[in-house]
């Protein structure tokens, strides 16, 4: 008989993102069961738009998906960019940083360690900017920090929404697995994402209210990953009693760092009666 997995992820994120955390967590001896909240629909950007890229001095893309949606609009209008000598491109965390590099896109992390908002308000480069014209490339409903402190120090600030974050179904059979397993932990990368897994949870339970508040209960009481302190601090104003750890780094070794450094006070003690018994 196989072992058993160290552990089982529950990986919300979209679809297209899970194969690499899924080999990362089986060899580290656990599992990650895709069960996407989220999927990415990207939108085009007017042709006319696209013709004033060169005239931005900096352009800030949020995430990796934010990368893939402007390539994928320049596609559909058959042109092709590249960041000119004179402007400056930032990028918030590794996997948007990645996603450039396959375009050749030359883009610049805020931080070498934390990879958010304020870590890239903090870059000396974006302090000062009277007259400077600013491009934020980033998804549908996104936070508007970075828009409004920009425009306080002066800056002229333009965002293309160029995706937008579709609600999914609940993943009915992934869900009951991950009910049943060993050492269930839950990945969080945005606090859209775990807003969806848990009205997800809630609309496939509708009308049968005591599995719906069995489930969120439990839900509510495992482990919980996540890419920043803000989903933590939304995670525990939804009620979350479990253990919240952040990412040092986010990407999908910095998930399975997190959950080997944090596995033993999680799981320690149900290993422990385990032996005994």
């Amino acid at each position: 008989m196989a072992d058993l997995p160290a552990f089982t992820l529950l990986n919300t994120r979209p679809a297209h993102q899970a194969a690499g955390l899924q080999a990362l967590a089986q060899a580290a001896g656990g599992a990650a069961l895709p069960c996407p909240t989220l999927k990415v629909a990207f939108q085009g950007v007017a042709a006319e738009k696209l013709a004033q890229l060169a005239e931005f001095d900096t352009l800030i893309f949020i995430s990796a998906n934010a990368v893939q949606g402007l390539q994928t609009a320049l596609q559909r209008a058959e042109r092709v960019w590249q960041p000119g000598a004179r402007q400056t491109c930032f990028a918030i965390g590794r996997a948007t940083l990645k996603a450039a590099e396959t375009l050749r896109w030359k883009l610049h992390s805020a931080d070498a360690h934390r990879f958010d908002s304020e870590a890239l308000l903090a870059h000396p480069d974006l302090q000062r900017l009277q007259g400077k014209k600013v491009l934020l490339i980033k998804g549908q409903n996104g936070r508007e920090l970075i828009a409004e402190t920009l425009q306080q120090r002066g800056a002229e600030v333009e965002a293309w929404e160029v995706y937008q974050r579709v609600p999914c179904e609940l993943c009915a059979e992934t869900w009951q697995n991950f009910r049943q397993s060993r050492h269930p932990l839950v990945l969080a990368s945005s606090v859209a994402g775990l807003q969806a897994l848990l009205s997800a949870l809630s609309m496939a339970e509708n009308g049968a209210k005591q599995t719906q508040q069995a489930g969120s209960a439990w839900l509510l009481q495992q482990p919980l990953v996540t890419f920043s302190a803000r989903i933590a601090d939304w995670a525990e104003a939804q009620g979350w009693q479990g253990d919240i750890q952040v990412v040092d780094t986010q990407s999908d070794a910095g998930i399975i760092a997190c959950i080997q450094q944090h596995w033993p006070q999680w799981f320690a003690a149900e290993t422990s009666k385990r032996k005994q018994s």
